[in-house]
């Protein structure tokens, strides 16, 4: 019921405005001509009729509009210039159908000059349908637009939105899929390897035990020199495997910066911190040692800034050279006149320490910290 309401308040103010005005006429005619009264109500009412339809239609009809200009012509020409109170109506309506400036409105004052003895009420007339029309065209039109402007914005976020999961899980679905098959590549490779590598071996280790069962009794020495030849043979077969073994390991660098990485797009995700590592040289030079020290350093970093720093940006540099490799933390927070080395420093320090590298912090533009670590 509030809906609809909402929806017709304009043609019914519109309404009760134009009975208030035949209500009007027909105080002030009195029973002048009677045939009179009732053309001049009757036209009125057609009036009312044509202005409620003109704005029950979704696109304005000029021929209504234009209509309604007649009706209102007729009524001042051939029954009194009292019916120029219609005139506001009537300029309000043709302003807005072709879109005129509001700052127009004033013009319906320009009747008072033709309704002498009536101008109070003209001027009510006029100031009622400004307040009227103004309302509706300006605020509440506008506001509606700004409501479906604003739905449609949010109906297009929604929609971006799902779109975004529905990609998000398509492409989480194609990388586990793409990740199954390298792993499955993977393993099929390391079973041919060791296939290649072992298992021709230790068939012929196992054919070589068995006929040195059948000699071990007749033939010892034979049988001895079988035994030692299948030792020799597994101890090669094991030093392989330990071979390949050793090649499929993967490089504790890679290992680290791979969770460094994950590190940075944790606190771009969910701490809205722009976190980056750039890493410059052969990561295989640097020995596990060193990479563990970077490793728990860095993380310790993170954690103090996000605890004290505010900062908005935070990067990683690991420059790896011939005999040592530099990595410092540098964010743009806030700047420390006063370090005082508390655990995490001191454990970061001490961890730099015992891998025979040297530790330093400044804090001259956000807050950085500096290792030097050997490569051996």
């Amino acid at each position: 019921m509030k809906e609809k309401i909402a929806e017709y308040y304009f043609p019914v103010s519109k309404l009760i405005y134009i009975f208030s005005l035949i209500t009007y006429f027909i105080n002030i005619s009195g029973s002048v001509n009677y045939n009179r009264n009732i053309l001049e109500v009757g036209l009125l009412f057609i009036f009312a009729a044509i202005t409620i339809l003109y704005e029950l239609l979704e696109k304005k009809s000029i021929i209504l509009l234009s209509l309604s200009l007649i009706i209102c012509g007729i009524l001042i020409f051939s029954l009194g210039e009292v019916h120029f109170l219609l005139i506001p109506m009537v300029i309000l309506d043709l302003m807005e159908y072709f879109h005129l400036s509001r700052y127009l409105y004033f013009l319906t004052f320009l009747g008072i000059v033709h309704i002498a003895g009536y101008e109070l009420v003209y001027i009510i007339s006029c100031v009622s349908c400004n307040i009227i029309y103004f309302q509706h065209y300006y605020i509440i039109k506008g506001y509606k637009i700004n409501l479906s402007s604003f739905i449609d914005n949010e109906s297009s976020l929604k929609t971006n939105i799902e779109n975004q999961k529905v990609k998000s899980k398509a492409d989480m679905k194609k990388s586990t899929l793409a990740f199954e098959n390298l792993f499955l590549e993977e393993k099929g490779r390391l079973s041919q390897a060791l296939h290649d590598k072992i298992g021709h071996s230790i068939n012929g280790s196992v054919y070589q035990l068995e006929a040195s069962k059948l000699l071990i009794e007749s033939k010892p020495a034979d049988s001895k020199k079988i035994v030692q030849a299948v030792i020799d043979t597994l101890r090669k077969s094991l030093d392989e495997i330990r071979a390949i073994l050793r090649n499929e390991k993967p490089n504790k660098g890679q290992l680290a910066l791979l969770q460094l990485k994950n590190l940075c797009e944790n606190f771009n995700d969910n701490y809205n911190i722009n976190a980056k590592l750039v890493c410059n040289g052969e990561i295989k030079m640097v020995p596990e040692s060193s990479w563990q020290v970077i490793l728990d350093n860095t993380i310790e970093s993170f954690s103090n800034a996000l605890k004290y720093s505010g900062c908005k940006t935070i990067k990683i540099d690991i420059v790896i050279l011939n005999k040592l490799v530099r990595c410092s933390i540098s964010d743009d927070g806030r700047v420390c006149n006063n370090i005082i080395e508390g655990m995490g420093l001191a454990g970061m320090k001490e961890r730099t320490k015992a891998a025979h590298g040297n530790f330093s912090v400044r804090s001259e533009i956000g807050f950085e910290i500096n290792m030097l670590l050997p490569i051996k």
